[in-house]
């Protein structure tokens, strides 16, 4: 306030005084902070290192003191690691813990400095690449986070190991409608079902897929929910479809898992004309398999025209269940061949035995009838229980041998034919383009046959070494042989 005195000076006369006098409060603050045991929180002039309320007077800039407890958390935190393995081409990784320094390009140098990062990128579609001339690698991505999966692509097979602290369970992943890529902060694998039956039981999940295309999702009438991914694995991340937004909560422990998942077997006729996991992918779910139709040992693949996206092996357990899924990978333009949205898809049976195929006409349940990133489509294959099996038969292949294989300078093809066949060769290259022919359509007669290959185009030019596909045309069924022109 303001205040007034009257005083007497020295010579006798009065004197006043007005006193302006202003009162600064005493501050009194609490404060909460967590560290780690092992870690050292410094407060005032004391270094803390264990739990408990803790006071100290600071002086304010006024001047005056004020007085701060602080209540201390020391925290067993404990730092864990993950390794995670990248195969050529796309994969879908996740993050287990709180790397510190959390930004994306800080973690993935090692492997940008080994020249074999392409791109990450995130559910949103954010990347971290290499812009090149104009800026370098850019991180539009910022900071690595446990509840989210990232797509990853790499010019070769490479791996990272990504250090910090671990998460506390139950840890929340929050879900918007539609499609994301989740994470699996977990440092154990578990049964896929048991994750995710929260959201069946809720309502709200649609379809699971793995890096493979493998998927979980509802067959319906055919089967119920079916899990074709088994146990989800530390490392990985996954693509989940929901119809509204939710979370999927992750805990500590689940049951012993019961996911049981026969390891597939490679197919040896049909070869798929991407190398890798592939990319956003569709799943075709064939139902109705019956066992006097065909059996272990047949291969089963999708077709986009004349390439193969899409293959597998059954096995006795497909036949037991009466279903195989098989997941078909998209094209990546200009970079990876793979089916295209829109175009119609075929069906083809290797019967093993016959070494024949047949082109398979099922009918269609549900789902699209042409090729949709990410869908599913179910056919089913009853009628072939009463039906005999029709279409084009390879009516006169016994086998086909490429040698060398890879080869330097030219490949020998080796076809031996059981009868009378008309006989097309061509080349491909990885996005399905005809390189050249080695040999145009030909009524051929039974017997075995040698052509050559000296690694030239149509122009006559000398092609780039890499992967290419024989498509041989055999009474007008297709097979597909790749061979590898090396450096």
């Amino acid at each position: 306030g303001e205040y007034t005195e009257i005083f007497q000076s020295i010579n006798g006369c009065d004197s006043t005084v007005v006193l302006t006098l202003t009162v600064h409060p005493v501050y009194n603050h609490t404060d909460e902070v967590a560290i780690c045991d092992g870690d050292t929180y410094e407060f005032g002039a004391q270094s803390l290192t264990t739990s408990g309320e803790y006071t100290e007077i600071f002086q304010s800039i006024d001047g005056c003191d004020s007085t701060v407890v602080l209540t201390l958390t020391v925290n067993v935190c404990l730092e864990i690691c993950v390794n995670l393995k990248f195969n050529f081409g796309w994969n879908i990784f996740s993050s287990l813990n709180y790397p510190n320094p959390a930004d994306m390009k800080t973690i993935f140098q090692p492997i940008i400095d080994r020249s074999s990062l392409v791109k990450i990128q995130d559910e949103m579609g954010s990347s971290l690449e290499d812009w090149g001339i104009f800026g370098g690698w850019q991180n539009n991505i910022g900071d690595i986070a446990p509840t989210e999966g990232y797509k990853i692509k790499v010019a070769f097979d490479d791996s990272l190991e990504i250090c910090g602290l671990r998460v506390e369970f139950p840890f929340a992943i929050p879900l918007k409608e539609g499609w994301n890529i989740m994470g699996y902060p977990q440092t154990l694998a578990f049964d896929g079902m048991d994750i995710i039956q929260q959201l069946i039981d809720r309502a709200t999940l649609l379809k699971v897929q793995d890096e493979n295309g493998n998927a979980i999702e509802d067959w319906g009438i055919f089967g119920g929910w079916q899990n074709n991914i088994g146990d989800f694995v530390s490392g990985e991340g996954y693509k989940i479809k929901v119809n509204a937004n939710d979370t999927l909560w992750i805990y500590e422990s689940y049951p012993k898992s019961r996911a049981i998942i026969p390891e597939l077997v490679a197919t040896t006729h049909f070869k798929k004309v991407f190398d890798g996991n592939g990319v956003d992918h569709m799943n075709i779910n064939l139902v109705g398999l019956q066992q006097n139709f065909a059996q272990a040992g047949d291969e089963i693949a999708l077709f986009d025209g004349d390439i193969c996206v899409g293959a597998i092996t059954l096995l006795p357990h497909h036949l037991s269940l009466g279903g195989v899924s098989i997941p078909a990978s998209a094209s990546e333009s200009g970079e990876m061949a793979g089916f295209t949205d829109g175009n119609e898809f075929s069906l083809i049976l290797w019967n093993a035995r016959q070494n024949q195929e047949y082109k398979l006409e099922p009918k269609i349940e549900e789902g699209p009838v042409r090729f949709k990133k990410h869908e599913t489509t179910v056919l089913n294959l009853e009628k072939y229980a009463t039906v005999r099996l029709n279409g084009l038969e390879i009516s006169g292949l016994n086998n086909v041998k490429c040698y060398p294989n890879p080869f330097r300078d030219e490949v020998t093809v080796e076809i031996n034919l059981l009868a009378d066949s008309e006989v097309a060769v061509e080349v491909l290259n990885q996005l399905g383009q005809r390189v050249t022919y080695i040999l145009t359509q030909k009524l051929l007669q039974e017997g075995k046959y040698q052509f050559i290959w000296d690694g030239r185009n149509d122009s006559n030019q000398k092609v780039s070494p890499g992967v290419y596909y024989l498509k041989i045309n055999l009474n007008g069924t297709y097979l597909h042989e790749k061979i590898v022109l090396s450096k």
